[in-house]
C-alpha cells in the first residue's frame, strides 16, 4: 500500500464498455473456456511481484484450490501496488484503469481495497468508487460483482481507513454488489506473524490466510463443477 499523492481520473472504461456492447451487436465474440473471473486490487492482491502472476498470493492460491475441486475457471488478476479507486499506484494507475480488462463475457468481478485511498477527499473518493463500479457493471452487465473493502494489518485502524470502508460499502450497495468488510471481520488480526517485516503487507502465511477468507466468497458465486 502507499499514501502519496491523490488523483481522480475520468473513466476510460465507460467508453470502452460502450464499444464492447456495440461490437457485440455486429459480430460474434470468442470467449475462453471456463468461468470468466476478473480480480482488481492493490499490493495485497498482486504481491511483491506486482504483476498479477505471483504464485504465492491469494488469487493464485484460490485458483489452484478451485481447479483441484473441478471448477473450470479463466481468471485474470489486474492490480497495481499503491493503487486505489482514486489514489494512483506506483505506475500511475487506479482501479478504473485496472478494470479495463473486464469484458462482456466476464461472469464474476472482484474488487479488493483499498487503504491506499485514505488520503483522498471523501467526495472525490465517492465519485471514483461510483464511477468505477458503474463502469464495471456496464462492461459486464450479467456478471456478479463482489466488492471487498480495505484491509488493515492491525486492529488499530486509522479513522481515514474506516472512512474509506464506509464509502466503498455505500457505493457497492448502490450498484447491488455483495460487500464484504475485512475490518468488521478482523482479517489478519489473529496473528501478528501474518504480516511481513515491513509491518504492512501480508507475508506468505498472510496470503494463505487471505486465500482461506476469499476463496469461499468466490466459490459461492460459481456454478457447481460438472461431474
Amino acid at each position: 500500500m502507499s499514501s502519496v499523492g491523490v488523483a481522480l481520473k475520468t473513466s476510460p472504461l465507460i467508453a470502452a464498455a460502450m464499444m464492447v456492447v456495440l461490437s457485440a451487436c455486429s459480430s460474434p465474440t470468442m470467449s475462453p473456456t471456463g468461468e470468466q473471473i476478473v480480480v482488481v486490487g492493490d499490493s495485497y492482491t498482486t504481491g511483491p511481484r506486482d504483476n498479477g502472476e505471483d504464485p504465492d498470493v491469494w488469487p493464485a492460491m484460490t485458483w489452484r484450490a478451485l481447479r483441484g475441486e473441478g471448477y473450470s475457471i479463466s481468471p485474470t488478476v489486474s492490480g497495481e501496488g499503491g493503487a486505489g479507486y482514486a489514489h494512483p499506484g506506483h505506475r500511475g494507475g487506479v482501479f478504473d484503469d485496472k478494470a479495463e480488462v473486464i469484458q462482456q463475457s466476464t461472469e464474476l468481478m472482484v474488487f479488493f481495497g483499498s487503504a491506499n485511498d485514505m488520503t483522498v477527499p471523501p467526495e472525490a473518493l465517492k465519485a471514483a468508487v461510483r464511477q468505477t463500479l458503474k463502469a464495471a457493471r456496464l462492461a459486464a452487465p450479467k456478471a456478479h460483482l463482489l466488492v471487498i473493502g480495505p484491509a488493515w494489518p492491525r486492529p488499530e485502524v486509522p479513522a481515514e481507513v474506516r472512512r474509506v470502508r464506509d464509502i466503498v460499502r455505500d457505493e457497492a450497495a448502490g450498484t447491488g454488489a455483495e460487500f464484504v468488510d475485512p475490518l468488521e471481520q478482523g482479517w489478519l488480526w489473529d496473528d501478528s506473524g501474518l504480516i511481513g517485516s515491513d509491518g504492512i503487507h501480508p507475508n506468505l502465511a498472510g496470503q494463505r490466510y487471505l486465500a482461506k477468507k476469499i476463496r469461499p466468497l468466490i466459490q459461492a458465486e460459481l456454478p457447481a463443477p460438472q461431474p
